[in-house]
């Protein structure tokens, strides 16, 4: 009761404000205009700044349902904003790994390396399958919903590319002897979203919102064609969360492997770089 007295003197002495502050509405019907300053979590109190400067701090429930609306939404995105109320930890882990063998059958060749000897391998796959995950942990009191999630993630991957100066002296009517190659170096980025279930007040939780899979290729000696010798490698990863706020605007979260995803690298892809399925 006491503090309905203070916000109706308060109510009463408030002034035309200015045109970015909020109209709160009491719920006796007079209005206020002021902006949020702060909100105890422990204490279920909200902090409101007048135009004159002046705070006062009361219950939510002091003004109307719309109001109520606003002060939680205000709340739920100070949290999502708060590094240490809304935790993000990102990590690739790595999974396993599929093995493959490249045949050539030498036995009906007349020249070239292999000529004769049956079906030999030229080169192995090693195909190793790797896990974007996130943990979210929620340490409020809020309810988080409505969270859009991106991603990006940077790795280098060498592809098979003709050695054009090698293979000027190839001889070209023997059908027995292929192409040479040689391996070109990519960074590459694949990029991918998701809308992510509501981060529940206290919950602890990890999602795997990507999983990908890189290509290393040892070939026996120089290869055989495109079945060359392929390295690659995680760079790292880059997630942006994104909800909207009390006022409509888009609030934004970002975590990553390691800090040095940023410094090396922009959030807008070039085209080049996106990626495509690791070489056959």
């Amino acid at each position: 009761m006491k503090k309905r007295c203070i916000l109706g003197i308060l109510l009463g002495l408030a002034s035309l404000a200015s045109a970015d502050l909020r109209t709160f509405t009491a719920l006796d019907g007079r209005t206020l205009k002021a902006q949020i300053t702060d909100y105890n979590e422990p204490k279920g109190v909200v902090t409101i700044q007048r135009e004159d400067g002046k705070s006062i701090s009361v219950k939510p429930e002091a003004f109307s349902e719309k109001d109520q609306t606003y002060i939680r939404k205000w709340h739920e995105g100070q949290v999502f904003l708060s590094e240490t109320k809304f935790q993000l930890d990102l990590k690739g882990k790595k999974g396993e790994t599929t093995k493959q063998d490249h045949e050539v059958d030498y036995s009906e060749q007349s020249s070239g390396r292999g000529s004769g000897r049956g079906t030999q391998i030229v080169a192995v796959d090693q195909r190793t399958k790797y896990d974007l995950n996130l943990t979210l942990k929620n340490i409020s009191k809020a309810e988080l919903k409505n969270i859009a999630l991106e991603y990006r993630i940077f790795y280098e991957q060498q592809k098979p590319v003709l050695d054009e100066e090698a293979n000027k002296n190839r001889p070209t009517d023997d059908e027995d002897i292929p192409d040479i190659y040689k391996a070109e170096d990519e960074t590459k980025v694949r990029e991918g979203k998701a809308r992510l279930k509501p981060a529940e007040p206290g919950s602890d939780r990890t999602i795997t919102p990507a999983t990908f899979t890189l290509l290393k290729r040892s070939a026996t000696g120089r290869g055989y064609g495109d079945k060359i010798t392929l390295q690659s490698g995680f760079i790292g990863a880059w997630v942006r969360l994104t909800m909207k706020g009390a006022d409509g605007e888009t609030l934004t979260r970002d975590v990553y492997t390691s800090n040095t995803i940023p410094k090396k690298f922009s959030w807008e892809t070039p085209e080049e770089m996106l990626a495509a399925d690791p070489p056959n």
